[in-house]
């Protein structure tokens, strides 16, 4: 008997594969990705910049340190012998005639209202606290040249003070505390501190003349109190609570056109307003916006809602190299704690924004609690300053590529909003997932149906890391601490 063996002619239906590759961590997240939104873009991102493709961290700040001279290598390390809290930073640049020079000095207030010194290039590792009478609350100050003397004027006391470096300080006693000063059209304009509706400008532009008998405005309105004078594109631009209000002036006399050129429901936030080339770049209530002279406009980032429910009354900015950076408040929607979020006595500020005003491309810093920003241009030293709110109070941090804040490792994160390989319907296998990083990380996998961990260990080469994880619609994130650098990152899914 003779066995027959037919070809089997089943076919086998091979299952579709799909890839995911993330080469859009150049892309700016988006917080509004939701279920109804499917798409493999970043939905939360900190600590992380993504500017360039990769995922890297560098970004952090370190206890400040200065060069002893300019264009030197060598550093020493700033002490703070008045040993409180620091609450604000102002840099004194200033001609020094002893030296023939243009010199910069860094004044710092301490919770105490006491103002101290230092040189930004010397030896000297010192701060020295300033002979000024304690101001009652935070001043304010602005860099001032008077008869060709230049000077640090300050306000928030009883007096109005100028400082400068050879002689003993001047007081105003006939001045009214002050909440902002500026110099446009040959006089000095300023906010009066206890009465935010008013207007007190002088007919010269001595500060030191500034008195309560000067003239005084009032311009009451619906766009609210008062908050900050800006002298920009031969204007004198009035930030008030809820709107933009612009001051001209006719002729040599005191003859004044107001001008309401801005209004809105959104609170802006006064210590966020600042000068970036040929624009105003400013924090409101719903996101930051930009002022041209004449036009405000909103500038969509897609993080609307890390704003949602935040009141940011302690937020700071600076502008430096191109890039607006803010200190201020983010609600990122999760429950995860984050550096200054573990903090027992809760935390005023927990994220910095750092936005590229040409390309609008941002990265944020989340864990820091900074009360304040100085933007410091000093001879070739062009860097950013911060004082800090809670354990770090006592320190001034300067910016370095660390990615932690004072030797503490700054937790990063990236997590993809929900995405479904284009097949909603369809049930899915991620079989691998493809990563190179030269840093140890986690990445974690979510679906409808199940979630997995996996550690990924540092490699020279692009790893292939099998994952099986079934589910119909599929979120993941990345993490990692410290220095880090990812890429080659990608998703390999079978649809059955």
């Amino acid at each position: 008997m003779s066995l027959m063996f037919y070809k089997n002619k089943l076919k086998i239906k091979k299952p579709n594969s799909k890839i995911i590759n993330f080469d859009n961590f150049a892309e700016n997240i988006n917080s509004d990705l939701c279920s109804e939104n499917l798409k493999e873009a970043g939905k939360i991102s900190y600590n992380y910049q993504n500017t360039s493709g990769t995922l890297e961290s560098e970004i952090g700040f370190t206890e400040l340190a200065l060069p002893i001279s300019d264009g030197s290598l060598e550093t020493r390390i700033i002490r703070n012998f008045n040993d409180t809290d620091v609450k604000k930073l102002w840099h004194f640049k200033y001609f020094d005639h002893v030296y023939n020079c243009v010199a910069d000095k860094i004044i710092f207030c301490s919770a105490d209202g006491r103002l101290s010194v230092l040189s930004v290039f010397d030896y000297d590792k010192n701060s020295y606290i300033l002979d000024i009478e304690a101001f009652g609350n935070l001043p304010v100050g602005i860099n001032y040249c008077i008869e060709g003397e230049d000077f640090m004027i300050f306000s928030g006391g009883s007096s109005l003070v100028a400082y400068t470096s050879r002689r003993l300080p001047i007081y105003n006693e006939n001045c009214p505390p002050l909440l902002s000063i500026c110099k446009a059209y040959d006089n000095i304009f300023a906010i009066l501190a206890g009465d935010r509706n008013k207007l007190l400008y002088t007919p010269n532009t001595n500060p030191l003349a500034l008195s309560d008998i000067n003239e005084k405005m009032d311009l009451t309105g619906e766009a609210g109190r008062l908050c900050s004078l800006i002298n920009f594109d031969d204007y004198l631009f009035i930030f008030r609570e809820f709107g933009i209000t612009k001051l001209s002036k006719y002729g040599s006399a005191d003859n004044f056109s107001i001008s309401e050129i801005y209004q809105s429901s959104a609170r802006i936030y006064e210590n966020t307003i600042s000068v970036c080339g040929n624009e105003i770049i400013f924090l409101a209530q719903d996101g930051i916006y930009k002022f041209s002279g004449t036009n405000t406009e909103k500038i969509k980032l897609n993080i609307d809602k890390f704003f949602d429910g935040i009141a940011n009354n302690d937020s700071s900015a600076c502008y430096s190299k191109g890039k607006y950076i803010l200190a201020c408040r983010l609600n990122f929607g999760d429950e995860r704690e984050v550096g200054c979020e573990t903090y027992a006595d809760g935390f005023k500020n927990n994220a910095i924004i750092i936005l590229d005003l040409n390309s609008k491309k941002f990265s944020i810093m989340r864990g820091l609690d900074i009360s304040s920003l100085l933007s410091l241009n000093a001879g070739s030293l062009s860097t950013i300053l911060a004082t800090f709110n809670g354990e770090h109070s006592k320190k001034i941090g300067i910016i370095d590529t660390s990615a932690s804040i004072f030797d503490t490792e700054l937790n990063c994160l990236w997590q993809s909003g929900k995405f479904d390989f284009g097949e909603f319907e369809k049930l899915k296998i991620i079989k691998k997932i493809f990563i190179k990083t030269k840093e140890n990380c986690k990445i974690i996998l979510k679906s409808d149906i199940e979630e997995k961990i996996f550690t990924i260990n540092a490699g020279p080469s692009t790893q292939c890391i099998n994952t099986k994880l079934k589910g119909k619609v599929f979120e993941v994130s990345i993490s990692s601490d410290g220095k880090t650098h990812i890429s080659n990152f990608k998703l390999k899914a079978d649809i059955e």
